[in-house]
């Protein structure tokens, strides 16, 4: 089944990943049992980008609007525990042919530049004030690939991420 963020354009849907996770964190998600020894499954047509990663990963693993990290940072945090789910777990993406270009260096970099413009979302400034402060600076990460640093973070966490086309 299609998921309701997948009809977000780039933007909105981290609008979303981060609405599930300020309504994941502010529920009493210690009353929650976590699941361990599970396999969640992904549908790679639907990762086109960092954030759809995420909010289907929050998916599989907590449910609709679900919530298990933003970041690589939070993705560890999530991982370690506390989350929905504890290790051992499997994560496998099918459909997963595109994925890898998917969350490329431009994905990350788009990421990057997701991330300062929330840092302005309560300032009122205008575009030509962002550009002045270095906002849309280049970001060089030519070759860093998001998809191998994910797998880095899974893989030094004991936590198998399977690829399938």
């Amino acid at each position: 089944m299609k998921p309701t963020w997948s009809k977000l354009n780039h933007h909105e849907k981290y609008l979303q990943l981060h609405k599930n996770r300020i309504l994941f964190c502010s529920n009493d998600r210690a009353t929650k049992k976590e699941q361990t020894g599970k396999e969640f499954f992904l549908d790679g047509l639907y990762i086109e980008d960092i954030p759809s990663f995420y909010l289907s990963l929050g998916e599989a693993i907590n449910g609709e609007n679900g919530y298990f990290g933003t970041c690589l940072d939070s993705l560890n945090d999530c991982i370690g525990g506390g989350f929905g789910v504890t290790r051992p777990f499997e994560v496998h993406i099918i459909n997963g042919e595109g994925v890898e270009k998917s969350l490329n260096d431009v994905a990350w970099a788009r990421m990057c530049f997701e991330n300062k413009l929330r840092c302005f979302d309560d300032v009122d400034c205008t575009y030509d004030d962002l550009i002045e402060i270095g906002v849309f600076d280049e970001m060089d990460l030519k070759g860093a690939s998001y998809f191998k640093a994910i797998e880095r973070v899974f893989n030094d966490s004991n936590v198998p991420i399977k690829l399938y086309d």
